[in-house]
């Protein structure tokens, strides 16, 4: 037997053979036990059965003999007794069909005949009956005459129920007899089987077995180390086969042991440099948040060093809970791409506040399980004060601008009402442009200086409970400078505010100004009789308004920049004058203010869902 497959089905076929013979045999055994006795039983039992309903009718021929002693004159009485006549022949006549061993012909015939002597008496007596015999001679013939005829057959047929049922008895003995020698010799033959199973066992075990332990032995002084270990080769199955091929393989392994440890020493080295020389703080810890690698700009803002991070973690005294704070892990909500703006961090450092753009990263092992996490941690100070210095810069020209501009759109109101003199019609329709471009103008440099007030943090919200009522009068008030739009493009605007909402702290001026921007949009992109919805809801402990429309919708691609400054959907824009794509921005950081998130859902023709989620608590 070369083969391992061959040894293991030769083991299970001898023992699948030993389990067919018993199978077989419990069948042929049990099937002739079952059979014969199924047979007479039934045959017992339905003579059983025709006797006692033979009892039974002679029982209500009795009673009704009874009745008719006491009213002789009583048809229904002898119809009742013709009946009860019949079904007495008609069961005696089933026993005559079915007659057998233990209730033969002669004995069901001297029952007929007892039967007739039983019905010729009775017919006497209903003679004498009608003709004058009273109920008490009646009475006393009955008891002299019927009765002891009754008596006998009821006799006989007690003697057949109690001889089949003697016979059932004795059938049921003869069963349990031969089951339990069948018990017995199944009983032999599986504890044969089972010794034999045992043994097979027991020699097949040893043969496969043996080899195998070797073998782990082997691997386990491999796995400490010792890759000059041989396995011995004592037989010629595949398990032979795999000896000659782990052989083989130690050997090679050896050889790469012995030739790529200084390669593999190198290249870990060159990954440490290009890490410690990286100008970010990188900073890995493990699922324990124990430190696993530092490098030196990490290790400059943790304030450790290399000899004092080692075998520390988060929790450790030497980190403050600023830092603490910041490298605290938390997964990311799938519905949000990471975002620089939402992980800049700030960080006060020697009375200095740093701007800190982190971004953590899980690192997944070969089965996908966590094995660490690794932050990047990027101080862009220099980038945040130089955008602060921007919009500060911005805030200034767009206010310098706007004085001259109202200036001047007071002079062409003057000219256009001829306070100065009169001007003819080319002249007021040269006014009437220079008005307009001065007011577009104009509505630019404002959005311009409130979205440069809310960069630098010059706004002051003056936040104040929000009740669900006071939601509504915001909302109203976001849409009442859109009515003549909305009436003129007969737009169905709704607004819908759950019942039971919680007060949320809140600037109505300033999120009514955030509504208003998202619902101009919509009105803007919806067409004639569209639809746009609004709803406020709680959402997981917090606040939802959704602003829903029917119209255009958002390009896919389009959508991450929709939130940016200057960013307009061209495709989707319908050139309104004034429109610089600052709309969404403002709303962006009034929200952010807030201490909210907005986000949008669009589909191409299907519309557009805007977002605000809003806490019921600000953070200090």
């Amino acid at each position: 037997m070369r083969s391992i497959s061959t040894k293991i089905v030769l083991g299970y076929m001898v023992i699948i053979f030993m389990i067919t013979v018993i199978a077989l045999f419990s069948f042929l055994f049990l099937n002739r036990l079952s059979s014969p006795i199924d047979r007479i039983i039934a045959e017992k039992v339905q003579n059983v059965n025709v006797a006692e309903y033979m009892i039974q009718n002679m029982l209500q021929l009795e009673i009704v003999q009874y009745d008719l002693i006491k009213n002789p004159n009583d048809q229904s009485l002898m119809v009742s007794f013709n009946l009860y006549k019949n079904e007495f022949y008609n069961w005696h006549q089933k026993a005559v069909e079915g007659v057998s061993e233990t209730m033969d012909i002669v004995t069901l015939d001297s029952i007929m005949n007892l039967f007739r002597t039983y019905l010729e008496i009775s017919s006497d007596m209903h003679r004498q009956m009608q003709s004058g015999l009273t109920s008490g001679l009646a009475s006393s013939f009955h008891y002299q005459k019927i009765l002891p005829v009754v008596k006998k057959l009821e006799s006989k047929l007690t003697a057949i129920i109690q001889e089949n049922k003697k016979a059932i008895e004795d059938l049921r003995a003869d069963a349990r007899n031969i089951s339990h020698r069948a018990e017995v010799i199944i009983l032999i033959l599986s504890v044969s089987i089972v010794v034999f199973s045992i043994m097979a066992s027991f020699y097949f075990t040893r043969k496969i077995v043996m080899p195998i332990k070797q073998t782990i032995t082997t691997v386990k002084k491999i796995s400490k180390g010792q890759l000059n270990q041989k396995i011995s080769i004592a037989s010629n199955d595949e398990i032979a086969d795999l000896g000659h091929e782990f052989n083989k393989m130690t050997e090679r392994l050896y050889e790469y042991e012995q030739l790529n440890i200084k390669q593999i020493l190198t290249e870990k080295k060159k990954s440490e440099t290009i890490v410690a020389t990286i100008p970010v703080a990188i900073i890995v810890t493990d699922p324990k948040n124990r430190f696993v690698l530092l490098n030196d700009p990490a290790e400059s803002l943790l304030g450790l060093s290399g000899s004092d991070w080692s075998g520390k973690n988060l929790d450790s005294e030497e980190i403050g809970p600023e830092i603490r704070q910041i490298l605290s892990y938390q997964p990311k909500n799938s519905d949000f791409e990471f975002d620089p703006v939402k992980s800049i961090r700030t960080f006060n450092c020697d009375g200095r506040q740093l701007f800190l753009l982190v971004r953590q990263v899980e690192i997944m092992d070969a089965v996908g399980e966590v094995s660490g996490i690794a932050t990047v941690i990027q101080d862009v100070t220099t980038f945040k004060e130089l955008e602060q210095l921007k919009s500060e810069f911005i805030a200034i020209i767009s206010h310098q601008i706007k004085t001259p501009l109202t200036s001047i759109m007071m002079i062409v109101d003057i000219l256009l009402k001829e306070v100065k003199g009169a001007v003819n019609q080319n002249q007021r329709e040269l006014l009437q442009d220079a008005k307009f471009d001065t007011q577009r103008l104009k509505d630019f440099v404002v959005d311009l200086l409130q979205f440069s007030r809310l960069e630098t943090g010059k706004i002051k919200f003056e936040m104040e409970p929000v009740s669900p009522d006071r939601l509504r009068s915001v909302i109203e008030d976001a849409v009442k400078s859109l009515i003549p739009v909305v009436n003129q493009k007969k737009i169905d605007i709704s607004v819908s505010v759950a019942p039971g909402l919680k007060s949320f702290p809140a600037d109505p001026k300033q999120l009514s100004m955030a509504m208003g921007n998202i619902i101009e949009n919509a009105v803007d992109h919806v067409g004639p009789k569209g639809k746009i919805m609004i709803t406020a809801e709680t959402d997981a402990g917090q606040i939802l308004i959704r602003i829903t429309d029917d119209g255009e919708g958002i390009p896919e691609e389009k959508i991450q920049f929709i939130f940016d400054k200057f960013v307009q959907v061209k495709e989707f824009q319908n050139n309104r004058s004034g429109n610089i794509g600052l709309g969404l921005s403002i709303t962006r950081e009034i929200i952010k203010a807030h201490d909210g998130d907005i986000w949008v859902q669009s589909k191409v023709g299907k519309g557009s869902t805007f977002n605000i989620r809003l806490p019921l608590k600000i953070s200090v």
